[in-house]
């Protein structure tokens, strides 16, 4: 999977760096030397293999520090790698003597939702308030001038503090370094899912060793009982809801809860996946970034705390008293990863405080690696059916998805509806305002379809300027009603921000088929749809038809 991620950065870094040479030449003649392209794909090629021969990502950063001070012109470079809730200098570039400890940045809430933002590039003060009064003056002494993180998918490996020539709006600069964000936190995640694998596989294995010793005792425990042989089970679950659900149900039962409460801050980006209430409703205990990140820095790693005892890190605290309200009694630290906060509140009538702990040790340490294996599923998954332009679902997808509604239509007796359309003289725009500019294109085009249907509906793009919508229980005219909603938002988007000239009135060809009135399979749906598609290109183009059985052929 390495090698395989590997070669797409170097196939995609060729392309990118061919379209940099067309920049350099029409728009920066003098701004900057012309990057050696074969230097630049051998340097990057030897700075992954290196990363993964000697089995650490600190190689990768620095052999990939080594290449931006070569290539764009950067003469001072700081890496700081993320350690659980701070991250620490791991890589210097053009500094002498500098004492590493002194520069520490502490990962709040509110830091990693900035560094996980689509603004990928940006000055470092506009972030300085997360920075430290030392590390801010030192930022400013060397006048570094440029921050770039490397995350995926939520989760922050680190962030590059780079000085650099160029000004931060420089088109190759903003290129290069966007395309390294990209594919370069995918090799990121890509590395660390091979150890946590890794890990995984042997625990897995140990696990189920133990638990064939468990099953020929007839007189096991009750401790027993809950481990392993009932979390074996957890590694199953391909879905991060699912897994959830079955790790604090758990939870529950060995604790014996009647009222129990998980929060993370990763719900706000992972989905409601990450959110468990038993016996109250999710909503009655919320807390906000900075009162979250306050409670679990108070809380001790391996204790469990009874809310109004003297050992109550919320003593004086307002949350004591809603949580009183609430009728919870215990809270204590309880992560799904090893650099992800979580907090646990319960009352129910469970043991000493020390089982209570001893299970939630056992439960939290089982679950990390479950939930590892369930997001790296979910994460190749993506990687399989998302389209790397749009972002929207791909071909794969689309034609498994089909298959799938049209079996769910036939079982409950419901209509489906299947919308395909595509850009009229597409080409065109092409041709005169460049490859990148239609591909913008494509992207705003993606978005706006989206956002103008109903969240049933499954948007793909299905090759080239074409892209199709699944529409559940829609019948003929709900069709007629959706296309021609899409040809009039798409219409009326502003485009002026794509390219000088590109005033938009952007136009499209629509056809749709709805199943079974017009089709009794999902090749045959496609098929009619298809030629309700050619039917408005032949009446004139930015039309919509509604497929008739005289269409076809």
């Amino acid at each position: 999977m390495f090698d395989l991620i590997m070669y797409m950065v170097l196939g995609g870094l060729s392309l990118v760096l061919g379209g940099l040479l067309i920049i350099r030449q029409r728009q920066w003649k003098q701004a900057m030397p012309l990057p050696d392209l074969p230097s630049v794909l051998r340097d990057l090629e030897a700075s992954l293999r290196a990363g993964r021969t000697e089995g650490k990502i600190q190689t990768v950063a620095c052999q990939l520090s080594d290449i931006l001070a070569k290539y764009l012109q950067a003469d001072r470079i700081l890496f700081f790698r993320k350690q659980k809730r701070f991250m620490e200098l791991n890589f210097v570039f053009g500094l002498k003597n500098l004492k590493r400890a002194r520069y520490r940045i502490r990962v709040t809430t509110d830091l990693e939702k900035e560094l996980t933002s689509p603004a990928i590039i940006r000055p470092p003060t506009e972030l300085r308030q997360h920075w430290g009064e030392e590390l801010n003056a030192f930022i400013d002494a060397e006048r570094f001038n440029i921050i770039f993180p490397i995350h995926w998918m939520g989760n922050l490996f680190g962030v590059y503090f780079i000085r650099t020539s160029l000004a931060v709006e420089h088109p190759i600069l903003q290129s290069f370094l966007l395309f390294l964000n990209q594919n370069l936190s995918a090799v990121y995640q890509i590395k660390r899912l091979e150890s946590a694998r890794l890990v995984l596989e042997q625990q897995v294995e140990g696990d189920r060793k133990r638990l064939e010793q468990l099953e020929g005792d007839s007189g096991r425990s009750r401790e027993g009982d809950d481990y392993p042989g009932h979390l074996i089970e957890m590694f199953t679950h391909r879905r991060v809801e699912d897994l959830v659900a079955n790790l604090f149900d758990k939870v529950k039962a060995g604790l014996q809860a009647e009222k129990l409460v998980f929060l993370s801050p990763r719900a706000e980006t992972e989905g409601e996946g990450l959110r468990y209430a038993f016996g109250m409703k999710p909503d009655e205990l919320i807390l906000d970034g900075p009162e979250f990140d306050r409670i679990f820095g108070q809380l001790g790693k391996q204790q469990v705390y009874h809310i109004g005892h003297p050992d109550d890190p919320l003593a004086g605290d307002g949350l004591r008293d809603r949580l009183a309200q609430a009728h919870i009694q215990n809270v204590a630290a309880f992560s799904l990863a090893e650099s992800e906060p979580g907090l646990l509140f319960w009352s129910g009538r469970g043991g000493a405080d020390r089982d209570e702990r001893r299970i939630l040790n056992r439960l939290e340490k089982v679950g990390q690696r479950a939930m590892t294996n369930a997001r790296e599923f979910q994460l190749i998954e993506a990687m399989t059916y998302t389209d790397s332009l749009t972002r929207l679902y791909n071909h794969r997808y689309f034609v498994k998805r089909l298959h799938e509604e049209i079996l769910r239509a036939q079982r409950y007796h419901r209509a489906l509806g299947l919308l395909l359309f595509d850009i009229d003289d597409f080409k065109l725009y092409n041709d005169r305002f460049g490859h990148q500019v239609g591909d913008a294109l494509l992207r705003r085009i993606g978005v706006t379809v989206v956002r103008t249907l109903r969240a049933i509906d499954i948007v793909s793009r299905y090759g080239g300027d074409e892209f199709c919508v699944i529409m559940p229980e829609a019948d003929r005219a709900t069709c007629q009603v959706s296309m021609e909603r899409i040809r009039d938002t798409i219409a009326a988007v502003g485009l002026g921000d794509l390219a000088e000239g590109f005033e938009g009135g952007i136009t499209i060809s629509a056809g749709s088929a709805v199943f079974p009135a017009d089709a009794d399979s999902d090749e045959r749906l496609i098929y009619c749809a298809d030629m309700a598609l050619l039917q408005s290109k032949a009446l004139g183009r930015n039309r919509c038809t509604l497929f008739d059985h005289s269409l076809a052929r």
